[in-house]
């Protein structure tokens, strides 16, 4: 019995932590325009800073030459899981503004992507995006609490488009989403794990 409890108590906590304050996720290439594939140095970490914000900072980690140009959210069928982006911040050289030209996520028809919210880099896509060693933020508003949002990314409800351009060497674009990181599933596959471990009474 006592070691039913402790089993509990652990499988508490780390169902707890599957769920955390922030979380970071790496993207995949869905077009293939160029002959490098830059997937690995683009990533999002996702926070809240209260219960109607959720923070989405996405970083251009270098090295190859390349531009964020272009951020698309498509929340399927979670409606109203995020609302608007309600404000943008980053550094002096990236300058970001709601909205895009395109209509969707270039090439995002491949993977049924349809575009809900999006942000775009001011005039000049290449100087203002999002280059190496760069990140911008992203504060969007929702009705929805935090643990959904984290839920609808790791269920694919909430994804996560990205459109770069001049990528290096080529100096063509591709699109990338999102998918979540290796240390995300373990965590969460180490909770189911336990869960089903339990012994049962």
């Amino acid at each position: 019995m006592k070691n039913t409890s402790k089993i509990a108590v652990v499988v508490t906590t780390i169902l707890c932590l599957c769920v955390p304050a922030h979380a970071t996720y790496e993207f995949k290439r869905i077009t293939a325009n160029n002959a490098t594939d830059i997937a690995g140095q683009l990533s999002v970490e996702v926070s809240h800073s209260d219960s109607n914000l959720v923070l989405f900072t996405f970083h251009n980690n270098g090295p190859n030459l390349s531009s964020i140009a272009d951020i698309y959210f498509d929340t399927g069928t979670a409606i109203g899981l995020l609302d608007e982006i309600v404000n943008i911040t980053s550094e002096d050289d990236v300058k970001f503004k709601n909205g895009v030209t395109h209509a969707t996520l270039p090439g995002g028809n491949i993977v049924g992507f349809t575009s809900d919210l999006s942000a775009t880099a001011d005039k000049s896509p290449i100087k203002n995006g999002v280059n190496p060693g760069e990140s911008v933020t992203l504060h969007l508003s929702t009705v929805w609490d935090f643990d959904d949002v984290i839920n609808a990314l790791y269920n694919g409800n909430l994804r996560i488009g990205l459109h770069v351009q001049s990528i290096a060497p080529d100096g063509n674009s591709d699109s990338f989403i999102n998918v979540p990181t290796p240390a995300t599933v373990l965590l969460m596959g180490m909770g189911t794990l336990f869960t089903f471990g339990l012994p049962r009474r």
